[in-house]
Formats: structure tokens, C-alpha cells, sequence
């Protein structure tokens, strides 16, 4: 079963991706990927040197804020990463994306399954990119502003690392 996602670098579409179930028990998905204009303006050079320096610059690809919207409104979570394999050398070559680590309930539910689970009902709306990117940078704030991170890990016995 394959799924249309839209894949966005930051709020710019950079193009689509049709994706498939990759290694199940490690929630990989990966699809071809069609880019469009602002992809191969953008991004195109910072996946070629991501993929040929076996990512050595991977605070500049995570810099990118990559995200990925199914057609049903649900954004994925790959907390393995995300990847774009465009070779420099072949360029004709078709456009490959992999994610890493999304939950396996998500890719039963919204992958696998046929017809996939409801996301979001009426009178529910899902979330735009806007929306997201704007949840994200004030927990991003809230969380490092609190200390909560550090004092979280302050108060967890030394024993349990």
C-alpha cells in the first residue's frame, strides 16, 4: 500500500512523496520522491552533500525542518530522521525519500490499512504547516526557558543512566 505525503522543508512544499513500507519493526518508510522548483533551488545541494559526506553536516540538514503530511492531514514523527537521496553523479536517477522510526501504530493505521483510520473529524480541522512550525517554536521556548530539561534530569537518580 503506498500513501501520497507532502513534504515540506521549514512552511515551503519541496514536493511529494509516494510512500511505502519499508523495515515495519523499525517504522521505515521510503517512496520516490518528485520534487518541485523550490526543492532543486534550496535543498537539492544540501541533500547531495548530506548523502556524500555520510552526513557529517547533519546540523545543517536538521536545520532544514523537514516535515512530512499525509493526505489526510497527519504528520509523521521519524525520530530516526528523514534522508533524500539525489545523486550529484546521476541525476537522472529517480529521487528517493526514507523516514526512520515512525511509530508502527501509525503506519498500521495510516499506511497499511485499507481504507486508512479516520485522522481528523468534523468539527476538527488538522493542523497547517504554519500551525505546526508555530506549536513547535513555542515549546521549543517554554521548554528551554523553564530549565525543565535540565531539572528533569536533576532529580532522576544517577543510578538509572
Amino acid at each position: 500500500m503506498r500513501k501520497t505525503a507532502i513534504i515540506y522543508s521549514h512552511d515551503k512544499i519541496i514536493g511529494t512523496a509516494e510512500l511505502e513500507v519499508g523495515d515495519f519493526s523499525m517504522g521505515g518508510l521510503y517512496g520516490s520522491f518528485n520534487p518541485n522548483q523550490t526543492y532543486f533551488n534550496q535543498i537539492q545541494k544540501h541533500a547531495q552533500e548530506f548523502l556524500n559526506t555520510n552526513g557529517k553536516n547533519i546540523k545543517e540538514w536538521m536545520s532544514l525542518r523537514f516535515n512530512v503530511q499525509l493526505e489526510n492531514g497527519m504528520f509523521l514523527f521519524p525520530v530516526g530522521g528523514i534522508t533524500i537521496e539525489d545523486s550529484e553523479e546521476l541525476p537522472e536517477l529517480a529521487k528517493r525519500i526514507d523516514l526512520a522510526g515512525v511509530d508502527t501504530r501509525i503506519i498500521e493505521d495510516f499506511i497499511i490499512e485499507n481504507p486508512s483510520k479516520i485522522f481528523v473529524e468534523s468539527p476538527w480541522e488538522p493542523l497547517t504547516i504554519a500551525q505546526k512550525l508555530a506549536f513547535e517554536d513555542k515549546l521549543h521556548k517554554e521548554v528551554h526557558s523553564s530549565g525543565f530539561i535540565r531539572n528533569y534530569f536533576r532529580v532522576i537518580p544517577p543510578t538509572l543512566f
